[in-house]
């Protein structure tokens, strides 16, 4: 099992290596491509998958589908912390333009919020990606392929909305995916506890931090487009009534 795990392993990262090294070489023209992509009919997906990366968005997911496995969840909430301590010490060390300074005079698609600075790496796709190798994770073909493609399609929609190059999303999505895979795995040698009574203390700490999530989403986030914040918030709203009925129960129970 060590032996195919490693060998599959060593081929993903390969790959990885290989793409991330074409990407470079090619940064600008790829953004291009994808960027120069734009029409009105992708507008509103492109937006809403884009927002679906966001960090906020990607906990409170994670909570509502991990929230029963304790080592599962544990494991995510603490990839998520460590890839955004990662991604956002990074931005700070190696500042770097976003597409509309960098392309600044030129012609750009930009649809929703403009950034201009600490573009790379991408932390939405990082966020995105620690959500995929956690969900995936002995998941049917049928199920990871299609989950896994759309959250690579949320990574790519950073280019097509303006705010990111490919590189930014590819490292970014890089450091999220085989961080959350190494401590994912890390189980085999360190357990977390599935007691009724930690996953009593768990839910009545991330609960309440879930629907602080959602209420700091729905006042602050906006993409400057109705239909979508429509959307958006409906979502974000759900999932946080959900929490308070689940946080309610559990206070409940005896």
């Amino acid at each position: 099992m060590f032996r195919e795990n490693w060998q599959r392993f060593a081929v993903i990262s390969t790959l990885y290596l290989a793409t991330l090294l074409i990407v470079f070489q090619f940064n600008i023209p790829i953004f291009r491509a994808i960027n120069g992509f734009y029409s009105e009919l992708f507008q509103y997906p492109m937006l809403f998958l884009t927002a679906l990366a966001d960090g906020i968005l990607v906990f409170m997911v994670g909570t509502l589908l991990f929230e029963k496995d304790n080592e599962r969840y544990i494991k995510f909430i603490f990839s998520l912390l460590l890839t955004a301590v990662i991604v956002n010490t990074i931005k700070h060390f190696f500042p770097s333009q976003r597409p509309p300074q960098f392309f600044a005079g030129q012609d750009l698609f930009i649809i929703g919020d403009t950034f201009s600075e600490r573009s790379f790496p991408s932390g939405h796709s990082a966020a995105i990606m620690v959500l995929a190798r956690f969900f995936t994770f002995r998941q049917p073909l049928y199920i990871a392929i299609p989950i896994l493609l759309v959250c690579i399609l949320a990574a790519l929609s950073r280019a097509y909305v303006g705010v990111h190059f490919p590189i930014d999303i590819l490292v970014g999505g890089g450091i999220g995916f085989f961080l959350g895979d190494f401590i994912f795995r890390s189980g085999d040698k360190y357990r977390i506890s599935n007691s009724p009574r930690f996953f009593r203390i768990q839910t009545l700490i991330t609960y309440p931090l879930a629907i602080l999530a959602g209420i700091y989403f729905i006042i602050s986030e906006s993409k400057g487009y109705e239909p979508i914040d429509l959307m958006l918030n409906t979502l974000v709203l759900l999932l946080a009534l959900y929490f308070v009925v689940r946080f309610v129960r559990m206070i409940r129970a005896k």
